[in-house]
């Protein structure tokens, strides 16, 4: 039996940190591009969506500004002016602070986080990419349900992602039937699964195992990268990400351990 040099085992070893780093980078790299993607996408759908409260609010200075021009200027006109001016800026913060949560992404920071309430917010921001391409989204989850630990932003990314993967899938399909569905619960074990599904047309048997795969896309020009993301994320979180899909549609299935599994009902 040979004997092996402690220089070779030294040597060994920093090659293997070299490629635990450089795996590390490219994985940087690849959720990088990710986002990229997806906050284009988000970019000019924002675009479109924050002309209408602009507008809205050139309406309104306009009209107040009338009444104010006015021999006999009417308060109550311009009062009721202001306040649909205020209705409008406030929903115009509301977009800015919704793409702003997607783009400031330092260093993650787990803290307790309610899924209905990420659930809430990526439903809206889904409805601002889906102007050309629009699809009924229901949101069935309880606010009663226990908080995780986890980076909010990330787990907003996530369901992002996945709704944005469901709204391509209903693109072929007839306007009037698209429909995807958010759904929660806590279980017995610790954990929250949460699901998003789809009636769409499913992913092809063939092509099911490898959805999860970097640079893999089922679509013509994607990147590939969402649904790896996803799950990258998930793990990253403790837990995981599955899919179930048939010719009715796909149900990607989303669980986290909860916070304290204390508070998960017992029986469920």
């Amino acid at each position: 039996m040979k004997r092996v040099r402690p220089g070779w085992i030294l040597v060994r070893e920093k090659a293997r940190q070299r490629e635990r780093d450089m795996m590390r980078q490219m994985e940087a790299q690849l959720e990088a591009w990710s986002r990229t993607s997806t906050l284009g996408a988000l970019a000019a759908a924002v675009a479109h969506e924050i002309r209408q409260p602009l507008a809205a609010i050139g309406a309104s200075a306009g009209a107040a500004q009338r009444w104010l021009s006015r021999s006999e200027p009417d308060h109550g006109e311009v009062d009721q002016a202001v306040q649909q001016i205020q209705h409008d800026v406030d929903r115009a913060e509301r977009i800015l602070r919704g793409v702003a949560s997607l783009v400031q992404q330092d260093t993650p920071t787990h803290q307790p986080v309610h899924i209905h309430t990420v659930a809430a917010e990526v439903r809206t921001i889904a409805q601002w990419l889906m102007v050309d391409n629009p699809a009924r989204i229901d949101v069935l989850v309880s606010d009663t349900l226990p908080p995780i630990m986890g980076d909010a932003i990330q787990l907003q990314q996530l369901l992002l992602n996945l709704l944005i993967n469901s709204v391509q899938a209903l693109q072929d399909s007839d306007s009037a039937t698209r429909r995807i569905t958010i759904t929660a619960r806590a279980g017995t074990q610790g954990w929250l699964a949460i699901e998003v599904r789809d009636n769409g047309p499913g992913i092809p048997s063939h092509l099911s195992a490898r959805v999860f795969e970097p640079f893999f896309s089922t679509r013509p020009g994607g990147m590939g990268m969402g649904l790896w993301l996803c799950r990258r994320i998930a793990r990253n979180h403790g837990g995981e990400l599955g899919a179930q899909s048939n010719a009715r549609g796909t149900t990607m299935r989303l669980c986290l351990p909860v916070l304290d599994p204390a508070h998960c009902p017992a029986g469920q």
